[in-house]
């Protein structure tokens, strides 16, 4: 999906409230997981539909805000 699919109203409101980059935390929360740790577990296991990526000097997982926009 380039780009251009994904809906620019909802693109500028994911990159206004949550930056270039959103948490494991934010992220379960946008995808309806009970919890973190379910997000966690679904990452572990393969079954998340969107890339995670760790940062040299911070804790956790984070996801490209473009592809949550994408995949929503």
């Amino acid at each position: 999906m380039s780009e251009i699919e994904v809906s620019a109203s909802r693109k500028e409101r994911l990159f206004r409230q949550y930056g270039e980059l959103v948490s494991a935390d934010e992220l379960a929360r946008l995808l309806k997981f009970p919890t973190a740790d379910a997000l966690r577990k679904a990452h572990e296991r393969g079954q998340l539909p969107i890339r995670m990526i760790r940062m040299p000097g911070r804790r956790g997982v984070f996801a490209s805000t473009l592809a949550v926009a994408r995949f929503i």
